[in-house]
């Protein structure tokens, strides 16, 4: 009988203290590419989340999906609106408007950084700068309508919520866009 206890103490502890995991270990060089890549980002837990799964290291990656997963909150986003009965006010019918628009504009920066291979680099960032610009002005003016609403609180919080969500992802996507360019600007190709 003790020594069945003995054995049920040391599989207690043996869950309570499991063995360091894979996760636990140092990380690898890709991990330690994308901590790297993200340390001055304006939301650096966001965009480590962000490029976590992805195997790919360079600027020009970083940028591309970056501004992919700003392009799906921002969807993600807009999805709630139409998803359900939402308050028919001003403020929700303008905040609708901003976000397809913004939609459309990290759209755009998406198949642009994707592959435009007709215009110039340079010519590709600078659009990709701008409309990633634009989305973010589009999602900030929703996110100012939406302050000034009185009525509907849950809805007002859950679109609050997934419209911050779009412009932090967009803010991420912003920077590596600024970065590329600002190496492409100095000759180093990536």
């Amino acid at each position: 009988m003790v020594a069945g206890a003995a054995f049920l103490l040391l599989i207690l502890l043996a869950c309570a203290y499991p063995y360091p995991s894979r996760a636990a270990a140092a990380p690898s060089p890709s991990s330690s590419i994308v901590l790297s890549a993200c340390a001055h980002a304006r939301y650096p837990s966001l965009c480590v989340r962000t490029l976590n799964l992805t195997t790919h290291s360079s600027d020009t990656d970083f940028a591309r999906i970056t501004t992919a997963s700003a392009l799906s909150s921002a969807r993600h986003a807009a999805a709630f609106l139409r998803g359900g009965p939402l308050p028919a006010s001003a403020a929700f019918r303008e905040c609708a408007r901003l976000l397809l628009h913004s939609v459309d504009q990290l759209d755009r920066a998406s198949r642009h950084l994707a592959g435009d291979k007709a215009a110039p680099a340079p010519r590709r960032l600078g659009d990709a700068q701008t409309w990633v610009s634009a989305a973010m002005t589009d999602q900030d003016m929703c996110l100012q309508e939406l302050g000034a609403e009185e009525a509907a609180g849950s809805a007002r919080n859950g679109l609050s919520a997934r419209v911050t969500a779009a412009w932090q992802l967009a803010s991420n996507a912003l920077y590596f866009i600024n970065q590329l360019s600002d190496s492409r600007g100095r000759g180093r190709n990536n």
